[in-house]
């Protein structure tokens, strides 16, 4: 046990696996108390519940971990790509015209996605401050530090501002902050509903 945190990305990410694969196994199994078990708690909800009881147990440490780095950056992408390539394309153009059109109506919107700009605008020590997921550069540290002062001018938290600004925009459907914590999680909830 003195082991714990867990900090090496290959065993957490075997572990995350094997929580998943755990989770998916017992929901395909036809007894009756897993059937019984999954129409109360959805398999989807287990999939996020089981990587939070590990990190908020203090089994897997986040803050030591590249995970989500190489998750964002790799595992993500290519699961996007194979579910495209799963989709019936056949089946979609049967629906009909008016099915197609009232569908690509429906989802037309600008996600917007890095709001902080990977912390740049998170953080105000220069130090914890990236861009790009790189250390930020002296121009753009500049042009951050101004967008601040603006927005210490009139009462506003830079990350509140950051977060709700593009929202005012009737194109944009939602933004993606990034947590990667449940602090930063509860923080950017509770900045959405700054006024």
């Amino acid at each position: 046990m003195d082991q714990l945190p867990l900090t090496d990305d290959t065993v957490i990410f075997g572990l995350l696996a094997l929580c998943l694969g755990l989770v998916f196994y017992t929901s395909s199994l036809q007894t009756r108390f897993w059937q019984k078990f999954y129409t109360v708690v959805p398999t989807v909800l287990l999939c996020y519940l089981l990587p939070a009881i590990l990190a908020s147990t203090g089994i897997v440490s986040e803050e030591a971990s590249n995970l989500y780095f190489v998750a964002s950056r790799y595992l993500l992408p290519a699961a996007l790509i194979l579910m495209t390539l799963s989709i019936d394309l056949k089946a979609i153009v049967n629906l009909g015209p008016k099915a197609l059109i009232m569908f690509f109506t429906g989802t037309v919107g600008i996600i917007i996605g890095g709001p902080y700009n990977s912390g740049m605008l998170a953080t105000a020590q220069r130090e914890q401050a990236t861009y790009d997921y790189k250390p930020v550069g002296d121009a753009l540290w500049e042009k951050a530090q101004k967008i601040r002062q603006i927005c210490e001018i009139h009462g506003v938290d830079v990350r509140t501002a950051a977060l709700q600004y593009p929202l005012l925009h009737p194109a944009v459907a939602s933004v993606i902050p990034g947590s990667i914590s449940l602090t930063q999680l509860e923080e950017n909830l509770e900045l959405f509903h700054r006024p």
